[in-house]
């Protein structure tokens, strides 16, 4: 950790040198949309620094009588405090650093390159954001530094760009939008965070490609490939790899009017002997032990996919912009399988979620990535208003007779006897985003989840959180 800030440190006196040449021939200096851009030698160095921080409250309240989950009884073992208290929940609530991002781009001829940095290696949540192992789906220890985009790039054929480090693959629409731009404070189940089992980030190499004016003068074709290893930084080696591939189509892509469709497949296979699981944290991120989350096909201490395991992703997505109005959705179909005699398993999940704008602002397309931003021209001094709302939902199917391992709970267990029959987790979420400018958001998010074990109980927490979001 404390070589990484040095190098930020170095980073920052390297710009601040930069900037007192401002003066010398060929060399200028800006802070256009808040963060600091040198450029030298007619453009062939450029250096640009930016970042974010994101402050956050989250608070759950338990619900159900589950007897697991957010209603898991505790004792001073097992859990600080009471006796018979639900685990994790005697400090349910708080404040905590989710992200503290520096940011360092730049370019040296035709080569380009990013470093970007989590400082509060996701400080305060026990299931660290980025961290996930690859492989497993274990949450990392939110501490110390996370390097996230970590990679340098370079031309490769007309309208096409090369990724050779640590970059994501080209998945889902809601995977690929930057954390700045996200919706909700969370993302949905088809992303990372959910049936792709915490397999965000990867070292390898990607390809992008993106044209307009295709088919008609309005359109816009996105394609991007991938090949990369089942690991990142700070991560121990394996032999895993995997491979993607991304098709967007936007037959509309106007100013204030997008209707954007798009497919991708991945093809992920572990070794070593670790097995491929999923983590979804149905009852949001939040502080405190006993994190909720749901595995579809098994957990690390109990796999039932075992090892050198397999999973085929295939998702569709679809986004559109009227004016004010914002719609997305996609939809994900997971196979899992294993180099054993245990069978595959079958996940299903998708989201739906809708914006509007009370202040008439609309959101933006990149049409670079295949993806959509927050505006940046607001229309009143007092700022943008958005309301929104979200339903998403996760299953697995077929589940063997007596099951009492796949979608076991995460905290707590099943009552003795009991069997779990239904592996199904939703949730629905409705919120507000204030924008007092374009680098300052405001984010409350209040989600009603239910985590549905058929005769084995139900768990129905709820979630109230709060962002409070500056990003330069």
């Amino acid at each position: 950790m404390l070589k990484h800030r040095r190098s930020w440190t170095l980073a920052l006196c390297v710009a601040a040198g930069a900037a007192s040449a401002g003066a010398q021939a060929d060399t200028t200096v800006s802070a256009d949309g808040g963060g600091l851009h040198v450029s030298t030698d007619g453009g062939n160095f450029q250096f640009n620094i930016s970042g974010r921080i994101f402050v956050d409250y989250a608070t759950v309240i338990p619900g159900g009588h589950a007897g697991w989950g957010s209603t898991a009884q505790g004792s001073p073992s097992s859990a600080p405090g009471v006796v018979g208290s639900p685990v994790g929940y005697q400090n349910n609530s708080g404040v905590y650093f989710r992200r503290a991002n520096l940011d360092l781009t730049g370019k040296i001829y035709q080569w380009s390159y990013r470093m970007e940095d989590n400082l509060s290696g996701n400080g305060g949540g026990t299931a660290a954001d980025g961290t996930n192992n690859p492989n497993t789906g274990a949450s990392g220890t939110g501490t110390g530094n996370d390097w996230r985009y970590l990679y340098i790039a370079h031309p490769l054929l007309q309208d096409g760009i090369i990724y050779i480090g640590q970059n994501k693959p080209f998945r889902s629409l809601e995977e690929l939008t930057h954390d700045r731009d996200l919706l909700f404070m969370e993302r949905p189940i088809t992303t990372a965070s959910g049936v792709l089992g915490g397999r965000d980030l990867q070292d390898g190499a990607f390809y992008a490609w993106s044209r307009g004016h295709v088919l008609s003068p309005l359109d816009n074709l996105f394609l991007g490939v991938s090949g990369y290893s089942l690991r990142k930084i700070s991560q121990s080696t394996t032999e895993g790899v995997g491979a993607n591939a991304r098709i967007a189509y936007a037959p509309i892509n106007t100013k204030g009017e997008l209707l954007h469709f798009g497919l991708s497949y991945s093809s992920d296979h572990s070794d070593n002997a670790i097995p491929l699981t999923d983590n979804y944290r149905y009852g949001g991120y939040r502080l405190g032990s006993g994190t909720l989350s749901q595995s579809f096909i098994g957990s690390t201490a109990n796999p039932t996919i075992g090892p050198s395991s397999s999973a085929d992703t295939v998702e569709g997505e679809f986004a559109g912009i009227w004016g004010p109005a914002y719609l997305a959705g996609e939809y994900a179909h997971v196979q899992a399988s294993a180099q054993s005699t245990t069978p595959g398993l079958v996940t299903q999940a998708f989201y739906v979620q809708a914006s509007y704008f009370l202040t008439g602002e609309s959101k933006l397309y990149n049409a670079k990535e295949a993806i959509t931003y927050n505006p940046y021209d607001l229309r009143h001094g007092y700022g943008a208003f958005e309301l929104k709302a979200r339903y998403e939902q996760g299953q697995t199917g077929d589940l063997p007779e007596g099951n009492t391992t796949i979608c076991a709970p995460s905290t707590g267990s099943i009552p003795k006897g009991s069997q779990i029959t239904k592996c199904e987790v939703s949730d629905y979420a409705v919120g507000m985003n204030y924008y007092p400018n374009a680098w300052i958001r405001f984010m409350l998010d209040y989600i009603v989840a239910t985590d549905n074990l058929g005769a084995a109980g139900r768990d129905k927490p709820q979630t109230l959180a709060f962002r409070a979001q500056v990003a330069f």
